[in-house]
């Protein structure tokens, strides 16, 4: 099953943009990164699909840890459940995330 990735996800009052990041992150061991100031989700679009659905889980992770949770939630615990998610998710149920909509940032 195919699933389109959105161009914006609303976690409580809060409304983040997802990119696709084609240059890479910071460095390039990043998958993903979340700025809470700027609301934005970026995705290093040099990864493979799995690793890709991984990040994005993994930053939503950190956007609900924010909005409703701990706001200081340890990686390791953030990478553990992004990992859960995305096995049960896409390994599981046979869920592909479609970035086909996703922009990428300039």
């Amino acid at each position: 099953m195919e699933i389109k990735v959105p161009r914006e996800i609303q976690v409580g009052g809060h409304t983040y943009r997802v990119l696709l990041s084609k240059d890479g992150l910071r460095d390039e061991c990043y998958h993903g990164v979340v700025n809470h100031r700027t609301q934005e989700i970026r995705i290093n679009a040099q990864r493979p699909a799995s690793q890709r659905a991984e990040a994005f889980l993994h930053e939503i992770l950190h956007v609900v840890d924010i909005v409703y949770g701990q706001k200081e939630s340890k990686e390791e615990i953030i990478h553990n459940f992004g990992e859960g998610l995305t096995q049960a998710l896409c390994k599981g149920l046979d869920i592909e995330l479609d970035w086909s909509d996703i922009p990428e940032e300039e």
